[in-house]
């Protein structure tokens, strides 16, 4: 369960990164007026959305791997906090 959260909290992060400073980089004049330049803001949208496909993707074989489990649960997590 807790790789589940810590996860979700991965994922969260890497979209909060993506919409509020990777979109909002400002790119120079110069690099604009160059049709055939590769923007400085390519490289981290396709990093950062990779990144998000992969966590998601590990979010859901973690979700399928435990289903059912009784020690998989938000209970059992909590109770567990104290030992951690």
């Amino acid at each position: 369960m807790f790789e589940l959260i810590l996860n979700v909290l991965l994922w969260l992060g890497l979209a909060y990164t993506y919409a509020f400073h990777v979109l909002e980089a400002p790119v120079p004049a110069k690099v604009l007026r160059n049709p055939y330049a590769l923007k400085p803001d390519v490289w981290p949208n396709v990093i950062i959305i990779l990144l998000l496909i992969c966590v998601a993707i590990n979010i859901a074989r973690i979700i399928m791997k435990n289903r059912g489990k009784a020690e998989f649960s938000l209970g059992a997590f909590f109770a567990s906090i104290g030992g951690f």
